[in-house]
């Protein structure tokens, strides 16, 4: 079957970006949509974060804390219930998310419906926000690489390889020239855009006006 392409920046330690990544393949799966494929582009809110520098370490705590304030409200509390999240802000650690996004660009050659690339970031937000892992760390990375199913001898090679930095800046200026200030951003195949985090129920409202994507009937000719 032919898909439409949903394009979604996200960035790892962003937990709205959890949220709505969760929330948008809930309603594609609710909605049964074959026909949509989710393209994860990556986007880095603090890309000169230093975890050895102080004060940088002590202004991601900061705005943290004022994150997980947001999550305790009532209205977002309900909708990672509802997704069936656990954020573990009290474990999760300050750090600099280009080794995953290096890793997420080697997953997206996998396969052309970004399948193995999906569960890659599915488990790298999982290990995140709810395990307190540290993703920015080579070895962790391989361990869920491997999860996710990828085996390729080039996975361990993937966070000193230029050409991933290269397309992780590329993915970066393509959010930039649509004037993406934050993530989560996603345009839909209709051309809307979505700024932050939707509910499921959001999500298939904007679908439900998106056409079913259907194969062409080929015509045989009988001779």
């Amino acid at each position: 079957m032919p898909k439409q392409t949903i394009y979604m920046w996200i960035d790892f330690t962003s937990p709205y970006s959890y949220l709505a990544f969760t929330n948008l393949r809930k309603a594609i799966s609710d909605l049964k949509r074959k026909d949509f494929r989710i393209d994860p582009k990556t986007f880095q809110v603090y890309p000169d974060f230093n975890p050895e520098k102080p004060e940088q370490t002590k202004a991601f705590k900061k705005i943290s804390t004022e994150e997980k304030k947001v999550f305790d409200s009532s209205t977002v509390h309900k909708m990672v219930k509802q997704a069936g999240l656990r954020y573990e802000f009290k474990n999760i650690i300050p750090l600099n998310t280009i080794h995953p996004h290096k890793l997420l660009q080697l997953a997206k050659t996998y396969d052309d419906n970004y399948e193995v690339a999906i569960d890659l970031v599915k488990l790298l937000f999982l290990n995140y926000w709810s395990k307190g892992k540290d993703i920015s760390n080579p070895d962790e990375l391989l361990k869920i690489s491997k999860a996710a199913g990828m085996t390729g001898n080039d996975t361990s090679q993937v966070f000193e390889a230029s050409k991933y930095l290269e397309m992780v800046f590329l993915d970066e200026q393509e959010g930039l020239d649509h004037d993406i200030e934050g993530v989560p951003f996603i345009i839909f195949p209709n051309g809307e855009m979505v700024s932050g985090v939707a509910s499921i129920d959001q999500f298939k409202k904007i679908i439900k006006e998106i056409p079913v994507l259907v194969e062409p009937e080929i015509e045989i000719i009988e001779e």
